[in-house]
C-alpha cells in the first residue's frame, strides 16, 4: 500500500541527487493577486510512504492535476515515473520505502480569486492533494 505524507508549494526547491536532502525556498499556502488573471511559478514537493514489496523493481505511475475555485481540471500532468529505488531520494525502516518528487510549475495561469488544488494520482487512484489560494493582497493599515 502507498500512503501520501504530505505536499508544500514553494518558490523553489532543489533535492539533491547524493544525499537526497530537501531545500525548500518560500513555502506558501497563498498568492496575492492584484489583478486576474494571475501568473505564478513554483514549486510542489511531495511524499509517499509504500511496503517495500509493493513497489520493489517498479515505478509508479504518478499524475499531478491542478484544480481550480470551481473543482474542475485547469491542467493535468503526463505520466510521471516515481521511483521508490535508488538513486531517488528514499529511505527503508522497518519494511517501508519513500519518494520525493519536486514538480516545477511554470507561468501557470490563475484566472480567479479562490481555493485551488494540486491532487495527485497514484496508478490513476486518488492519492493525496495540497491546498492554496488566490487571493487579493491584505489591505494596508491606515494610519
Amino acid at each position: 500500500m502507498i500512503q501520501f505524507q504530505f505536499a508544500l508549494v514553494a518558490d523553489a526547491g532543489h533535492i539533491d541527487s547524493g544525499s537526497g536532502k530537501v531545500s525548500l525556498i518560500g513555502e506558501f499556502s497563498a498568492i496575492f493577486a492584484k489583478a486576474l488573471p494571475a501568473s505564478a511559478s513554483m514549486v510542489v514537493l511531495s511524499r509517499w510512504l509504500a511496503d517495500a514489496a509493493d513497489v520493489k523493481d517498479r515505478e509508479v505511475p504518478l499524475e499531478v492535476e491542478l484544480t481550480g475555485p470551481d473543482e474542475k481540471q485547469i491542467t493535468r500532468s503526463s505520466k510521471l515515473p516515481l521511483s521508490f529505488e535508488p538513486p531517488s531520494e528514499f529511505v527503508q525502516v522497518e519494511g517501508k520505502r519513500r519518494a520525493t518528487i519536486l514538480l516545477q510549475v511554470v507561468n501557470q495561469s490563475f484566472p480567479k480569486h479562490g481555493d485551488y488544488a494540486f491532487r495527485f494520482y497514484l496508478d490513476g487512484e486518488p492519492n493525496g492533494s495540497i491546498t492554496f489560494s488566490v487571493t487579493p493582497p491584505p489591505k494596508k493599515p491606515q494610519g
